[in-house]
Order: structure tokens, then sequence, then C-alpha cells
């Protein structure tokens, strides 16, 4: 297993200084082939990391996007669909089954009203 240096290097900068030393070490034993072998190897391994890495912060991003809740309300007299962040004082916010309740709010009109108790984990 690669250790990662205390002072903050990313694994990539650790990876290569490490290539770099074991170069040194081959070329000066003169294994040329050997030495070619190693920096494709750490070149192939430098951009697999640096792929998967892109794609595994792409992933979180649509997870992100996926997991911030909306709320459907009535802002101005017109029906809108809003980050929960943005909602305000006034906002009318309209639940249906299965909807999470974005905000602390007050029951205005309701029909075969049912809670399922859950911890907000505070």
């Amino acid at each position: 297993m690669l250790h990662v240096p205390s002072w903050g290097l990313s694994w990539c900068t650790c990876l290569l200084t490490r290539a770099n030393k074991l170069y040194y070490v081959c070329f000066t034993l003169q294994e040329y082939v050997e030495v070619t072998l190693i920096l494709a190897s750490v070149a192939i391994n430098v951009a697999i990391g640096l792929f998967q890495e892109g794609k595994a912060e792409k992933a979180a991003e649509a997870l992100k996007a996926m997991l911030s809740p909306n709320a459907n309300v009535i802002r101005g007299g017109e029906r809108a669909t809003i980050p929960a962040e943005q909602l305000v004082v006034g906002d009318v916010v309209l639940l249906k089954t299965g909807d999470k309740v974005p905000a602390d709010l007050r029951l205005v009109e309701c029909t075969n009203f049912q809670v399922g108790a859950r911890s907000s984990g505070h």
C-alpha cells in the first residue's frame, strides 16, 4: 500500500516521487528496458487514476443534485418549483403523497393527512 506523506502531497505526486527514485537506481545500473517499462506503467497508472477521480467527482455532483430538496410553491399567485433553500415566509408550499417536507410549515388545508415520524438526526 502506498504511504502518503503527512505534509499534504497528493497520491499522484507521491507516486511520481517514488518512481523517480526507482528511475535513478535503474538508470545508474543501466537497466534501460526496465526504466522504460517502469515509467510507462507509472504514466498509465497516473492517467487511469486521474480519469477515475474525474468520473467519481462527476458522480458525486450528480448525486448531490438529485438529493437537493425542491419545493412546489405558489409565490406571487404563480406555481413554481424552487430549491428548498429559497423558501421565504409567505410561500404556500404544495405537498403530495411521498414528498419530503422542505421546511417548517403551517398547515392551511389538508385532506387525509398522515405523517410518518422520522428522526432528523438532531
